[in-house]
């Protein structure tokens, strides 16, 4: 596809006598076109991208720019490169490679939502037993962060039974068309002395049920 007789399409279209009424025209036309590239180049790189523009014809990083929202300093960067000759690959060598494979990062996710209270200290050398390479806890908590993972308390709530969900039902139907505006209502809170601190590992906040009278001390009020 040839992206310059896009572009041209897009920006030569219309050639009113209005030139303020052409201007603006062509500013719409050319928003148009970065979304439709925008669309087209979701899984490619940036240096990809700009090889495309560059073999298309492109030589003004600005006009890039105005197109793309890519960075001016990466275009005139990697325009500089393509004139050397260079191509959208990376090269081989540049930078330090992953440590942990992608079937190891597998593992690391499945650990932790086999065993989701472990440490990441703990699931890196559990990795490594079962054939990873061993890394720091700080690359499995990336590495965990990557795949959508957060380490949170969970939600405590008190446990009910059967018959207490019963009775709130029972209790809900029999008073669904009482005027609550003439109701007073009182409540009672709880505070905990020993509050379960436990982070597990998860990709929303769960919840916990804990038992309804741990040592703690309660307030009634209205």
């Amino acid at each position: 596809m040839n992206f310059n007789k896009i572009y041209k399409t897009f920006t030569q279209k219309i050639n009113l006598k209005d030139k303020a009424l052409n201007r603006c025209i062509n500013s719409i036309l050319i928003k148009n076109f970065a979304k439709l590239m925008s669309n087209m180049s979701k899984n490619i790189t940036n240096k990809q991208r700009l090889h495309v523009y560059y073999e298309d014809g492109f030589r003004s990083p600005q006009e890039v720019h105005k197109i793309t929202r890519i960075p001016l300093r990466t275009i005139e960067r990697n325009f500089s490169k393509f004139r050397k000759g260079e191509g959208p690959e990376r090269k081989v060598g540049t930078g330090r490679p992953p440590k942990l494979s992608a079937n190891d990062r597998r593992r690391v996710h499945q650990l932790a939502v086999k065993h989701e209270q472990w440490p990441a200290a703990r699931i890196a050398v559990r990795a490594a037993e079962l054939g990873s390479p061993l890394v720091s806890k700080k690359t499995i908590q990336r590495v965990l962060k990557n795949q959508g993972f957060l380490k949170l308390v969970p939600k405590v709530i008190p446990p009910l039974s059967e018959e207490q969900k019963k009775m709130r039902v029972k209790w809900c139907q029999k008073y669904r068309n009482l005027d609550f505006s003439k109701v007073c209502f009182s409540d009672e809170a709880k505070f905990q002395f020993h509050r379960n601190k436990v982070k597990v590992w998860c990709k929303k906040r769960k919840s916990k049920e804990v038992p309804k009278w741990s040592p703690s001390v309660m307030v009634w009020g209205e």
